[in-house]
């Protein structure tokens, strides 16, 4: 397993997203208009199983703050 679990995503070959959720500095990078995917499409049970040594474990900003309110 790599540091970075965006290299262990099934769709890291083929996507574009610059703002990964699964990037150990996301959401600390922009996401431009013109970038062809701005949304990961990875499910989200996929995410947090390999995000699980991030900060954010996986999930976007608004799964974040979501799982923040409930505790």
């Amino acid at each position: 397993m790599s540091k970075n679990p965006a290299v262990n995503c099934s769709r890291f070959d083929i996507c574009s997203v610059n703002n990964c959720p699964l990037d150990p500095g996301y959401p600390n990078y922009d996401t431009s208009p013109l970038d062809l995917e701005r949304k990961c499409l990875m499910r989200k049970y996929l995410r947090l199983r390999l995000g699980t040594d991030l900060p954010m474990k996986g999930m976007t900003e608004r799964e974040w703050r979501k799982s923040c309110k409930k505790t």
